[in-house]
């Protein structure tokens, strides 16, 4: 039997009797992941996403920029880049690069394979980092498969009769409008009104609601906002100053005394966030634009405090 069994193993082909090895992992070259923190938030919640790349000591790494996120990811803020030593592979180093963003979407946090870029021993390599999966939870309560409907009016009361005292007030009333509108023809015969310009408040006001209602106009909405920082301000001293860039702008009112402390701390942080979005084309977070609108109301409300510089 054992003689059998000898023949029988003499005859079967060697590559069936011992599996080809599996190839093992190269420790040199440079490898990739992203890691996120929590792995489970609400729409609106920050969510940290950390860029862990093992490389050789003397490899440059090219982490991808925060423009390549979807429209459903909000960037929120750069958090920072560590190089630290590698505990497990001596003479290799681990890159770690922080971003907080948060998601505008319910569902699984949908962010295509980011590609980094590392230059080691003069060799280019692309690595591509795909993003764990992350629950987002939606606005629905528990239980709800479905947005809540909108509550109804309530019923309109009912009224029972006519009073002698009622009727006698909506006459005069009446009466009352007609001398009015009858005045105010006769004064538009005599004078040309003259449209008021809107308060920089109420302007302000109208671009938050435009910010609101066209999340595409951005980058409009954003020249406007610093226009009208700037004029407001030069209206108020009495200096135009409409050639100057913006960083020229304020330096021009950090040193002019008519302008109040709060008015140029204000503008100038303004002025120096929306720069990105106005040269760079960048597209800002619902939440940067908010912040914007109220370094605005702070520079605006600080300005109608104190009196006006004639021209």
């Amino acid at each position: 039997m054992a003689l059998f069994a000898s023949l029988l193993f003499a005859l079967v082909p060697a590559s069936t009797q011992t599996p080809a090895p599996s190839p093992s992992l190269d420790v040199d070259a440079p490898h990739a992941r992203v890691e996120a923190v929590p792995d489970h938030a609400h729409i609106g919640e920050p969510i940290e996403l950390t860029f862990v790349v093992e490389h050789e000591d003397r490899a440059t790494v090219a982490l991808p920029d925060h423009t390549v996120l979807p429209r459903s990811i909000a960037f929120i803020e750069d958090l920072g880049l560590r190089r630290s030593d590698d505990p497990a592979h001596a003479g290799r180093k681990i890159t770690r690069a922080r971003w907080r963003v948060m998601a505008l979407e319910g569902g699984d946090l949908s962010i295509p394979p980011l590609a980094i870029t590392v230059d080691q021993s003069g060799k280019m390599s692309t690595l591509s980092a795909a993003i764990p999966p992350v629950k987002i939870e939606s606005a629905l309560q528990q239980g709800e498969d479905a947005p809540r409907s909108a509550r109804g009016f309530r019923d309109t009361p009912a009224v029972h009769a006519w009073s002698l005292r009622g009727i006698v007030t909506a006459l005069l009333l009446i009466v009352v409008m007609l001398i009015a509108i009858v005045v105010w023809k006769r004064r538009s015969r005599r004078q040309t009104l003259v449209a008021k310009l809107p308060s920089p408040i109420e302007q302000l006001a109208t671009l938050e609601a435009r910010a609101r209602s066209e999340p595409d106009a951005v980058h409009n909405v954003t020249y406007a906002l610093t226009a009208l920082v700037r004029s407001a301000v030069d209206t108020h001293v009495g200096v135009h100053r409409d050639a100057l860039t913006d960083a020229d702008w304020s330096q021009a009112i950090s040193t002019d005394d008519k302008v109040p402390e709060a008015v140029r701390t204000s503008a100038a942080r303004l002025l120096a966030s929306a720069e990105r979005v106005k040269y760079g084309q960048e597209s800002p977070s619902p939440l940067a634009v908010r912040d914007w609108m109220d370094e605005a109301r702070k520079a605006l409300e600080a300005l109608g405090e104190t009196p006006r510089i004639a021209a």
